[in-house]
């Protein structure tokens, strides 16, 4: 059996005999610019159905739900 039949499921790709993966970055600053991002999004911008507001809003930073807009604009800063 060939290790295309375990890595593909797993989201692996061989191409010219280098392994390379689907869906994240292999790369320490740019797998931790995405996490920011979700994190801030997750916060600021998405509205949680148990508490009906931002996390943000809850815990006090924000005093408005944020567009992904104006969270694109503080973070380009």
């Amino acid at each position: 059996m060939g290790t295309v039949y375990i890595r593909r499921p797993a989201g692996a790709d061989i191409k010219d005999n280098v392994c390379a993966t689907h869906a994240f970055s292999k790369k320490w600053e740019n797998h931790y610019a995405a996490l920011a991002l979700y994190f801030a999004y997750y916060n600021f911008v998405r509205i949680h159905s148990s508490i009906r507001v931002t996390p943000a809003m809850e815990a006090g930073p924000a005093d408005h739900i944020w567009t992904l807009k104006e969270l694109l604009s503080k973070i380009g800063r």
